[in-house]
């Protein structure tokens, strides 16, 4: 643990008046006496007047904050990976990841990925069509051939894995649009494979749990390069 020292009149005010309000509830008074506080004091406390404690918080010299540091870099890890995932998010819709794609990537509703497309794609995202495979059959055979590459060196299904892949397939062949590749390299998938992905788009919750608040999204500075494609 890390004990600093709290010189700040206006903290030491609030962290004196969430001790009146531990004291107020059964488990926080048990804290508080375990600890060796006199009981006398807990209740002079509780029944000090606000104008008071502001005062003594102006003169007290010996409050100190204790915090993890092993918890506060976990929770900062977990604020960083939320984040580079919403760019992430947004990087698909930038580049062309059709509805279903991000709907299953990332465990969205339709009407959430509208949301996003609303806010990130000029004139909200309106529809480009069905995506068509491109025309050069060398090139269809170079995406196959870096997409087995990547399934390779990323074999795991979770669906952090299965987006890094699209990732990585997007910055081999950035001047495609993630909905061109994806309809590439499933352009063989047998009618079992189509299925199972129906299946698993129809098995996302209604109201999914959501790894960012949509309703309060605005689009990030992502270091993730931008693009201008709109997919369906």
């Amino acid at each position: 643990m890390i004990s600093v020292d709290v010189t700040n009149p206006l903290l030491t005010a609030a962290l004196l008046s969430e001790v009146v309000r531990l004291i107020d509830t059964a488990n926080g008074l048990d804290q508080l006496l375990q600890q060796g506080c006199d009981p006398a004091l807990l209740d002079e406390i509780r029944n000090s007047k606000v104008r008071d404690m502001r005062e003594i918080a102006a003169k007290v010299k010996t409050f100190r904050c204790v915090f993890s540091p092993r918890e506060l870099a976990g929770e900062l890890r977990k604020l960083q990976l939320v984040r580079e995932d919403q760019e992430l998010c947004e990087y698909f819709i930038r580049h062309g990841a059709n509805r279903n794609i991000v709907a299953d990537l990332w465990n969205m509703t339709f009407d959430d990925v509208a949301a996003m497309r609303r806010v990130l794609l000029p004139g909200g995202g309106a529809s480009a069509g069905r995506p068509q495979l491109p025309r050069d059959f060398a090139v269809r055979e170079a995406i196959h051939q870096a997409w087995s590459e990547i399934l390779k060196a990323h074999p795991e299904e979770t669906r952090e894995s299965r987006r890094r892949r699209v990732y990585l397939l997007h910055q081999r062949f950035s001047d495609l649009t993630i909905d061109t590749l994806h309809c590439t390299i499933t352009e063989f998938d047998t009618a079992k494979d189509k299925a199972d992905r129906r299946l698993r788009r129809r098995g996302t919750p209604q109201h999914p749990a959501r790894v960012f608040p949509l309703a309060t999204c605005q689009p990030l500075q992502a270091n993730l390069a931008g693009g201008p494609h709109a997919g369906r």
